[in-house]
């Protein structure tokens, strides 16, 4: 996605939403944000908004799905009821 910012999660706010200390996963981390970041972004569409605390919760606890759960790609209830007034129309 062209013009994508990475602002609504910063790996510093993921480790501590993860309760991470260690460097050890930062790198697994850092792709998890990019991951949340885009998929948000994408249900979002014109919409999306960096500074937006409903969308920025939504995509740490996508980020905590997955970092708990990495066989799973499931995107958690609670995060599609965050991001549900910025959705896009299907």
């Amino acid at each position: 996605r062209q013009g994508l910012t990475m602002a609504l999660v910063t790996l510093a706010q993921a480790k501590a939403h993860l309760r991470l200390t260690e460097d050890d996963e930062d790198t697994y981390v850092e792709s998890l944000i990019a991951t949340a970041v885009d998929h948000v972004s994408t249900i979002c569409g014109a919409e999306y908004d960096d500074t937006s605390p409903a969308q920025h919760f939504a995509a740490l606890l996508i980020i905590g799905q997955w970092f708990d759960n990495r066989d799973e790609a499931v995107v958690p209830p609670a995060a599609y009821s965050l991001l549900r007034p910025f959705m896009l129309a299907f």
